[in-house]
């Protein structure tokens, strides 16, 4: 074996697949002989020791184009073994696997292949960044080798293959703030906990630990679930963590909710809301001591402006004005505003009520009487032209 002196001798049960996995290895191979042979006495092998295999004379779907054949299992097995030798140079579909092979690594999508040379061929320049194990002489001897390095899932941090994450959804903030709402998708966890770098109190009375309603959340988002839970939960924070540094570059966010209730507990070089006042920014804020920020400017928001592209050498209100323009909670925040207007001008009263009747009364008038306008008009003046 070639700078392989980590694996280790000795029978493993294969690792537990993870989900949207179906094999433990896909076998790519020539269909010459003897490398043919040779896959196939592997794939024996490999299942006597529980191993799941890919071999595509078996697995493929007869009726679809064999490069789709090869995409879709590889994404569907968790490690790929190279049966590498002239036979598999000379093969184009061995190419268009190889070259498959090694994005899916480049792109952090999969582990590096298991290389085995069957024979003296030169190391194709793709392969050469990887080690390989010398099987010319057979393979029995080197079945343990070769097991252990298909169970050996140390190497790498949760590759990309493995999580697949489409989506990573913060902490429930109605959960968060009690505040009763529907099923959602975000997971019932505390926000502190996950969020922030000093973490919560022992007091505290939210979730401390994702139980099985939040695991089954995480999943649908590509999480690895299975996995031990302390290196879950410290890759969801992670998660979390880079979500909130790369949101400013991708969206201009409304006011921080936390800040606008109890408090953020996020650090402010960290939060990617800026800390204004939500009702002051919807121009709506009749507290006559707000305790939550009117500056546009305050040092949180400033520097978060900043990472928007505002120019904040421009006036408060100008900086203000060109804000709420650009900022999706805007007209969100204001729509709400203009609702609660709504719902409270109903309970002001009877007046308000006959007020908004005649109202009602009046543009009706106003719209039978233009529809009628309309009707004489295409009658008579239409006709006459």
């Amino acid at each position: 074996m070639k700078h392989c002196s980590s694996i280790q001798n000795g029978s493993r049960q294969p690792f537990p697949l993870p989900d949207g996995k179906t094999y433990h290895v896909f076998i790519s191979y020539a269909t010459m002989e003897p490398d043919r042979q040779i896959a196939h006495a592997l794939f024996t092998k490999l299942s006597e020791r529980n191993f799941t295999c890919c071999l595509h004379e078996i697995e493929f779907q007869a009726g679809h184009l064999i490069e789709d054949n090869i995409k879709t299992y590889m994404k569907k097995s968790l490690k790929t073994i190279v049966l590498l030798s002239e036979n598999f140079k000379n093969s184009y579909w061995c190419h268009i696997e190889m070259t498959e092979i090694v994005q899916l690594h480049m792109d952090n999508k999969g582990f590096p292949p298991i290389i085995l040379k069957l024979d003296s061929c030169e190391v194709p320049e793709a392969l050469m960044p990887y080690t390989y194990m010398l099987l010319q002489a057979g393979f029995d001897d080197k079945m343990p080798d070769i097991a252990d390095v298909i169970n050996d899932m140390e190497v790498t941090e949760f590759p990309g293959s493995m999580l697949t994450i489409s989506f990573v959804p913060l902490p429930c903030i109605n959960y968060n703030q009690d505040t009763p709402h529907s099923p959602c998708i975000w997971p019932h966890v505390c926000a502190k906990f996950i969020l922030s770098d000093d973490g919560c109190k022992d007091t505290c009375t939210k979730h401390h630990v994702l139980n099985k309603e939040s695991l089954e959340k995480l999943k649908k988002c590509g999480f690895p679930v299975e996995k031990q839970y302390s290196r879950l939960s410290k890759l969801y924070k992670e998660k979390c963590s880079k979500w909130l540094k790369d949101f400013p570059s991708k969206t201009i966010s409304g006011p921080c909710y936390y800040y606008n209730d109890k408090g953020c507990f996020v650090a402010d070089d960290a939060c990617p809301f800026p800390h204004i006042c939500k009702d002051w920014f919807a121009g709506k804020c009749a507290r006559s001591n707000c305790k939550f920020s009117h500056d546009i400017l305050n040092q949180q928001t400033k520097l978060l402006l900043q990472k928007f592209g505002f120019n904040i050498d421009h006036p408060d209100d100008i900086i203000l004005w060109q804000y709420r323009e650009k900022c999706q909670n805007y007209l969100e925040l204001k729509t709400k505003q203009n609702i609660s207007d709504v719902v409270n001008s109903r309970t002001s009263g009877e007046d308000s009520k006959t007020t908004a009747g005649k109202c009602v009364i009046y543009l009706a008038f106003v719209a039978m009487s233009l529809n009628c306008l309309f009707n004489i008009f295409n009658k008579y003046v239409l006709t006459y032209f």
